[in-house]
This record gives C-alpha cells, structure tokens and sequence, in this order.
C-alpha cells in the first residue's frame, strides 16, 4: 500500500490520557487529549495556556507541613490560616497578620483537623482536638479559646448510669360509694380490669383491701409483653377523699419513660386520671467530650451548624438550633430546636462532610446519603435515603465541592474523580467517573481545593494533591461536559504537602525542597516558582536559602529574562543592579496522542511514520520549542526584524508552520515545550504526517 499524509489537529481540551487510551482512536476526545500534559492547562475555549507560578511567602515553622483554610471575614477582607503544631498563623492578602499560639495542636492530629471559618470567627475541629474557636476583632487582635458548645446531649454509650425511676399517680375519685373496677394502659398495651375485691364498695374499703388492690394492678402491669421484668410497684394513700395509685417502673424498667392512663371501667360515677410526677430517665455521659472524642468537622445547613464524625459515634448528626450554632440542646420542644440524629443505629461508617446543596448531603467514608426533608425541625425525623452513589464514599483529608450545581469529589480510595447532579426522575444523585482517561493522574489524592473562575479562567479549578506530592489539575465546566486532567509541575524537584485556597480566591501550596519547606501562593502569569521579587543595588541578589542549589531565572523590570543561574550561599550573581523577580522555573511539556494510519472500515495500520510539519496557532506567545518523532525540541524563532531591540520582544500571535522535521518512528508525536521561560498560549496545532 503506499503512504499517505495523515492530518489532525489537537486543542490538548481534554487533558492528559493515560498509557492505557494510546491508539485507541475510537473514543471521541482522542485527538482533543495529550500523551502528555504537563505545566500547562487547557483553555475551555481552545488550546493551553501556561499555569501560573507561585510566589514565596514564608517557611514552615516546623518540620511538619502547615494545613491551610482559607475565610472572609467581609466583602472586602479575606485571610488564609496556616495551621501548625503549636501555632496558627493569619494571613492579610500575603502578609503574615498575626501568630496565634495554638498548643492543643500537635504532630500526632494535626492531618486529621477540618475547619470551618466565616465573619470573624474560625473553627478547628479533629476527632481528638478539643474544637478550637479563633477570632479576629479590630485593631489586629486575635484570640483562641475552646469553641463554646453548649448543652452538649448526654447519649448512652453502654456504661453504669443512673438511673431514675418513671413514676406516675392515678387519681382515683369517686361521687359516692360504689364497687370499682380499673384497666391500666401503658405504652398502648392494656391490662384486664383489676376489681377491688368482690363484692367491696369503695366508701367500705379497708386500708389492706386499697392496698391489695394496688399490689393486683402492679401484678397486672407486670404480666404486660413489655413489662415482663416486673419492676413495676403500684401503692396507694387516701388524699382529700380519693385514692392516689402511684406507679413507679424500677428495677430493669428504671431508666425509661412510659405512658400510661387508667379507665375506670363498670361505672361512670368513678374516673381515673393518670398525672407524670417523674420522667424516668438514664443519666449517660456528653456525646462528645475527651473521653469519646470530638467533632471531625463542621458544615453549615439551613442556618445550622452541621457536626459530624464524633469517634464514639462516627456515622451521628449533631445539629444546633436555628442560628445559633453552639446550641445543642435537643430537650427544646420547639421545631428550631437542635437534634441528633444517626444515619443508622449501629454503622461503622464515619461521616467526612455534610454539604449544603439542594438536599443535605451527607458523605462517609464508605458511601453517601442525601435527606430529603425541605426543612429540619426537631418533631419530624431526619430521612437517610442513600444516593445512587452508593458504595464509592469519600477520600479522607479531601472536600467535596459544587460546580455549576455538580457536586465533586474524590472516592473513597483517592483514585477517582466522581461528580453527581439530583436527578429528577431518579429522584437521587447519581455519580458519574470523570477521570477513568486520566486514571495515571488521579490516585494517591490526599487533597483538595477548589478555585472558582474568574478573570484568569473561565473555568473552575479543582486541584488535586497526591500522596507522592504530585499536583494534578481538573479544570472543569460542568454546564458544558468540560473536565479535562492535568499535572502541575513542581520545579526544582519540589513536592507538594498541603493546599488551600483563601478568601480572596487565591491557591496555596506547602512546598518541600531539599528539606526546606516554604509556603507557596499561586500567581497568574509568573512563570517561576518561589519567586522573590526586591531591588537591589549591586548585583548580589540574596534571600534565595529556600532554593539553595537550584538553577533561577532572574525577570527585570522591563521584562527582560536572565539566567539560569545556580544559588550559592543563598544568593546569586546579576548583571546589573535593579529590580529582579527571580525563582526557580520548569519546562511545561504537552505530547500529542500518537499520530496512526486509519484505512477502510476503521482499520488501524501499526508502521513506522513521522511528523513533518506542524502548524501552530499561537496568542501572545515569547517563547516556545518544538520536537517530533523522538528528537529534542527545538526553540521555533519568533523575533522579527520589526521588534524593538532595546525592548523584549513583543508576544507573538497567529499561525506559525514548521517543516521538515526529522525522525521516522512507530507511534509519532509532537512536543511542544519551552527551553527558556517566557510567554507561550496556544490556540491549537494541526499536524501532517507521513503514516
């Protein structure tokens, strides 16, 4: 058969495939996806773009990573909190505001905390951490104490308790003498009439006939199904001319409250009337406390604090009452009232997050519920209907997020990105894998953060830390099917702790390099990482320690680029002095999917080929390398003879051909990268190739 020219084009919109898709050409984002995809992102209109650098805010306090959350306070002050063994510390934008001490945390719970933060106030909660209240007043000043539950419930765990009987009296009252004869209901079971004596009027009764009578109701009562363990005594006085029948439930029946009534029943000049003197009741122990361990986390859910994850009770709700969020008085009779609920009465299962969407829904470690109730109120149980995501649960140490009305999440075993829509039909959340194609990139997630769209994309970003410290991306519009997968590369062979976002949006990271750790923000169209920016007056640029023998790159004021240079001694050498952004920098690579030869009837034809010619579509672009069929990529030259030389040159927009490119492969691709930092946006790239 002879050759042919084979064309594609590719956008890299659907991110990066694994191994596992490689010529499978079948499914429908084949050419929209990359073999590679790393330091850049996909645009949602078209194409990639450069991710952003981050610039240096500090170093960790201690060998342990920091854990992040972010709050605002109001419209116009948000702060991101850094959590540590024995500190906290509150950031305005990216300036340390205050170091709050914080002894209660520890190495040993430090990665189990949650948080909860809004207005001035913010919450640090772990299942052995007595929850914390931090809170911001003006003037700068901070303060912590222990978060201020109140009326906490005492619940039964199995202990000795105490316990106190359930009494009640029936009164017995009668308009003249006359023969009685009375039935005692409890608990809706009823027992047969109980006479007083045969043939004994009530205005001729002895005290030993009264009191008989009082021990064949207690006989009586004691026969009940419920009440077999007789531990119910009945004794009886002479009050103001009737006869009190008072009725107590101890023994193995003390601790419990009944209902009970009395029925006078052969006559009407008689009547029994049963009062409650004392609700029995069993003493128990606070449902959290330190011996059996404290709220896991906190959400809010129709002006309710949401409590969740309690060691002794892991799959219990505490909810608080109607607006105040430390009320947990659950012996309240009105609907606002605080309540607790299981999601079953006896589950293993440990609640992670319960998330505000159109239903309460509440994520375990092992699946996930919503409640479909339209509002909580305490007379009206709490109904747990499992989603249609059963069994797929919630990764520790992760968030679940809504998007365009989808929730996220990562599954129980950190290696699946879910999202679920309520579905009318099906009247329940459904969970759909979004990134089985990226299978490679998505595992090991021990984090997560959310940044919503905004001037620098249109897309919301969810990230992804893994457990080996690698970062990975899913930029995702839900509304339009939108999720493509994508690595965030960490330069000078840094890896990645923690992450957060704050309350103006912005991501944070906990970096470790070389043993060093340094806190981290992401920033949009810098392209190194760690970056320090400073004037200097010689051409010393010090303060470089954290990247203590990395190569930099060196930005001056006017743009142009220098480097790399190797840090020495915390410091490196420049060629003037000025104004310098210097940070560390790492090549973004993207790899098209492997370029095959398809013949009649979808037929796949496996031989060596190569790819001679790209056609670039590119927006504002300074600097960008190509390569195809294994050879190393080579720097595309942009500058014109119309550029300013005393100037960078300026970015670079439209279509951009490149030709003759050597090699002869089986399963060729194009690189695209850069060898020198700069600007680099692609529209997208179509291909020929020689199949």
């Amino acid at each position: 058969m002879v050759n042919r020219t084979g064309d594609f084009a590719t956008s890299f919109a659907s991110g990066e495939f694994s191994e596992d898709c490689l010529d499978r050409i079948d499914i429908k984002q084949y050419y929209a996806a990359g073999k590679q995809v790393k330091g850049f992102e996909p645009v949602p209109q078209a194409g990639l773009r450069l991710m952003p650098g981050t610039r240096l805010v500090g170093t960790w306090p201690t060998a342990t990573p920091p854990r992040f959350s972010g709050f605002r306070v109001d419209a116009a002050t948000g702060y991101m909190m850094a959590v540590s063994p024995g500190s906290v510390r509150a950031y305005l934008g990216t300036t340390l505001s205050a170091t709050i001490a914080a002894a209660a945390i520890t190495t040993a719970n430090i990665d189990d905390v949650d948080f909860y933060g809004e207005a001035n106030t913010f919450g640090i909660f772990g299942p052995a951490l007595k929850s914390l209240r931090i809170r911001s007043f003006s003037g700068g000043v901070w303060t912590l104490d222990d978060w201020p539950f109140e009326n906490i419930p005492e619940v039964d765990y199995g202990g000795d308790y105490a316990k106190t009987a359930d009494v009640w009296e029936i009164w017995v009252k009668m308009a003249e003498s006359t023969y009685l004869s009375i039935a005692v209901t409890v608990d809706g079971e009823t027992t047969a009439a109980v006479n007083l004596g045969p043939d004994v009027l009530s205005g001729a009764a002895t005290e030993a006939q009264w009191s008989a009578w009082a021990a064949a109701i207690a006989a009586a009562m004691n026969g009940l199904p419920s009440l077999s363990d007789g531990g119910v005594t009945v004794t009886q006085a002479s009050v103001s001319g009737a006869r009190r029948l008072t009725v107590t439930f101890g023994g193995d029946l003390s601790g419990a409250e009944y209902d009970v009534s009395g029925d006078i029943v052969n006559t009407s000049v008689a009547s029994a009337l049963a009062t409650h003197k004392t609700i029995g009741e069993t003493a128990g122990e606070a449902f959290m406390s330190a011996t059996r361990g404290w709220p896991a986390n906190m959400n809010l859910y129709q002006d309710r604090a949401v409590y969740g994850g309690v060691p002794a009770r892991p799959s219990a709700l505490m909810i608080s009452e109607v607006g105040e969020y430390f009320q947990l008085n659950i012996k309240r009779q009105k609907d606002s009232a605080a309540r607790l609920d299981a999601i079953r009465t006896q589950s293993t299962e440990t609640i992670l997050q319960a998330i505000d969407t159109k239903y309460l829904v509440v994520f375990t470690d092992l699946t996930s519920y919503f409640v479909p109730n339209r509002t909580v109120e305490r007379s009206t149980p709490l109904n747990f209907v499992k989603t249609g995501s059963q069994n797929i649960g919630l990764a520790k140490g992760t968030k679940v997020f809504e998007i365009d009305n989808f929730l996220f999440w990562i599954g129980a075993t950190g290696n699946i990105l879910y999202s679920a829509q309520y579905n009318d039909v099906s009247t329940s959340y459904d969970a759909v894998p979004q990134s089985l194609l990226s299978s490679h990139l998505v595992s090991g997630i021990a984090r997560t953060a959310m940044q919503r769209p905004s001037g620098a994309t249109n897309a919301s970003r969810f990230w992804m830390m893994r457990d080996d410290g690698r970062l990975v991306l899913a930029p995702i519009i839900a509304s339009q099917d939108i999720t493509g997968v994508v690595e965030w590369l960490c330069a000078a062979e840094g890896l990645v702790r923690d992450i957060g976002q704050d309350g103006d949006n912005r991501i944070w990271l906990a970096v470790e390099r070389n043993g060093i750790g340094t806190i981290e923000v992401l920033e949009e169209d810098l392209p190194f990482q760690s970056a320090v920016t400073k004037t200097i007056e010689g051409t010393l640029f010090d303060g470089l320690g954290h990247l203590e023998g990395a190569d930099v790159w060196a930005e001056d004021a006017a743009g142009f680029i220098f480097g790399p240079f190797t840090v020495t001694a915390g410091a490196v050498t420049l060629p003037e002095a000025g104004t310098y952004t210097v940070g560390a920098w790492v090549a973004p690579v993207a790899e098209t999917m492997p370029a095959v030869l398809i013949v009649a009837d979808n037929k796949i034809i496996r031989r060596p080929g190569r790819i001679h010619t790209a056609h670039l579509s590119l927006i504002d672009t300074t600097s960008i390398a190509i390569g195809a069929n294994g050879e190393e990529p080579e720097e595309i030259e942009l500058l014109s003879i119309d550029d300013p030389f005393d100037a960078p040159m300026p970015g670079k927009s439209g279509l951009f051909t490149e030709t003759g490119m050597p090699g002869f492969v089986d399963a060729p691709t194009l690189v695209i990268t850069q060898l020198r930092p700069g600007r680099l946006r692609l529209r997208d790239v179509t291909v020929e190739a020689k199949l």
